[in-house]
């Protein structure tokens, strides 16, 4: 199924593009959230296991 054909009745922006329904960007923002929660807690950890044996 296209996209146009499954979005066809959704409201439109004001450029007359059809826009992504509330559901679908909600979760696309809890992904990115997500997916930046994830690398920031695994630089922290390579930050971590990269100090001086004397820090730590």
């Amino acid at each position: 199924m296209l996209i146009e054909e499954k979005y066809k009745d959704e409201d439109t922006g004001s450029d007359g593009v059809n826009s992504l329904p509330k559901l679908e960007l909600s979760y696309s923002a809890d992904v990115c959230f997500f997916l930046l929660k994830q690398a920031k807690r695994t630089i922290i950890n390579l930050e971590i296991k990269n100090l001086p044996p004397n820090l730590i």
